[in-house]
């Protein structure tokens, strides 16, 4: 797997600005809109439109092709970056606590480094990966799996973060939703469809909800589903790996044999008791 430190958004941002050479004068700004926009824009070549038709004779290649204008061109990938990362973070799941959660927040402490080297470890390069992070509640288990979300977002790569009881509620309202003549979009087929596909899916809390057949059903379609396609996972439970059988056989099957799994058990005593211990 590949290393190295994890960038935030702001970060990847900066450095592809700088990567881009931007020339002294140039502006990110949105192009003018009113009809003296050419004498104030800021570049002289394409009036900040970003593209140019090049001088090309008719039948010439290139004729009539529009190029990325060689002075601002640049920030238009830029722009694109930026509106892929917006939407990529919009579409993720996470709460707001969790979006500032990351691998150099996190406080480790005896019984959590392996949790967090594995987590980290996956970050770099989910690909077709599982992670299983155990562990009793509050030993941090949570804020791992949202620096994973945040880490792989940095890296303009599409992800999804879901409370497993929630997540459940929400397909369930699809139900609901497809049954009332709602749009297709929000049926339960075009929800479970979504969660099932995208690339790196993040499950908190596993086995917290009561296990109904429908649950079980769901989760089992899911989890298949993924191992199948090897699509990348990591999922966290407040019990270990072989309580899982209690949710589902099936599950717990993938969950433990799963050939590019990782099980990271997190032994670490719940953080306000570390706290509290820290101060005595």
């Amino acid at each position: 797997m590949r290393g190295g430190p994890i960038e935030g958004m702001g970060e990847i941002l900066k450095a592809l600005a700088a990567r881009l050479a931007l020339p002294a004068g140039a502006s990110d700004s949105a192009p003018a809109s009113s009809d003296d926009s050419e004498s104030r824009a800021s570049c002289p070549i394409c009036a900040d439109r970003r593209w140019v038709r090049p001088d090309v004779a008719p039948g010439e290649p290139g004729f009539g092709q529009p190029r990325r204008c060689p002075a601002c061109g640049p920030l238009l990938e830029l722009e694109q970056l930026r509106a892929r990362l917006a939407r990529l973070s919009a579409d993720c799941g996470l709460s707001a606590m969790h979006r500032r959660q990351d691998f150099a927040a996190f406080e480790r402490y005896a019984g959590n480094e392996r949790a967090w080297e594995a987590a980290r470890a996956f970050a770099a390069e989910p690909g077709r990966e599982w992670l299983v992070l155990s562990g009793e509640p509050g030993v941090g288990k949570t804020h791992l799996l949202a620096a994973i979300a945040n880490a792989v977002l940095a890296q303009g790569q599409a992800v999804i973060y879901a409370h497993v009881p929630d997540l459940l509620d929400w397909l369930r309202q699809g139900y609901e939703h497809e049954r009332g003549g709602g749009d297709q979009d929000g049926d339960f087929a075009a929800r479970f469809a979504r969660i099932q596909r995208v690339p790196l899916l993040l499950l908190d809390d596993l086995a917290a909800e009561r296990p109904t057949e429908w649950v079980r059903e769901q989760l089992c379609r899911l989890v298949d589903y993924r191992y199948r396609e090897e699509l990348a996972m990591a999922v966290t439970t407040n019990l270990d790996v072989a309580q899982v059988r209690r949710l589902s056989e099936r599950i717990y099957s993938r969950l433990e044999r799963y050939e590019w799994g990782t099980v990271a058990p997190n032994q670490a005593e719940p953080y306000h008791r570390h706290r509290r211990g820290s101060r005595g």
